[in-house]
C-alpha cells in the first residue's frame, strides 16, 4: 500500500469526485482484501504521530493469538475505494506480520483479507462530506 502525501483539502476534493460513483454491490463487508483498502490519512487520521511502537506492539499481539484476527477496521466506501477510517495502526500491524512470516508460514499464516466493518456508504452519507 502506498501512502501518498496531500493536504486534507487535496484528499477531501478527490473524495467528493469519488462520491457519485454507485456503490458496491455488498455495502456492508465483514472483511475485506487488504489490496482493497485505500488510505486518506489527512482526512481520517486524526492522530498528529504514527506510532511505530504501537504498530509492532499489535502484530506481535496477532502472532500471540496464533494468528488470529485484532478487531474490525472501520471502513468506508468512498464511490470508487474502500477507505480506512479508524483502525490505521492495525492496518499496518497485519502487513507487519504478513512481511514477518518465514515462507512455509506465510503460505496457510498469511492476511490475505482482514475483518472490517462499515457504518456508512457514499450514498447515505449525501451531503455531510
Amino acid at each position: 500500500m502506498q501512502i501518498t502525501e496531500e493536504t486534507k483539502s487535496e484528499a477531501i476534493k478527490r473524495l467528493r469526485a469519488d462520491s457519485g460513483i454507485s456503490s458496491p454491490d455488498d455495502c456492508t463487508p465483514t472483511a475485506l482484501p487488504l489490496s482493497k483498502l485505500k488510505v486518506a490519512p489527512a482526512v481520517f487520521q486524526p492522530r498528529e504521530f504514527f506510532s511505530e511502537r504501537h504498530v509492532k506492539a499489535l502484530a506481535t499481539a496477532i502472532k500471540a493469538q496464533g494468528g488470529q484476527p485484532l478487531e474490525p477496521l472501520t471502513v468506508w466506501y468512498s464511490g470508487r475505494d474502500w477507505y480506512v477510517i479508524d483502525g490505521h495502526h492495525r492496518l499496518e500491524a497485519y502487513m507487519l506480520f504478513n512481511s514477518s512470516l518465514s515462507p512455509k508460514d506465510r503460505a496457510k499464516r498469511t492476511f490475505h483479507t482482514i475483518p472490517v466493518w462499515s457504518p456508512i456508504t457514499s450514498r447515505e452519507m449525501g451531503q455531510k462530506f
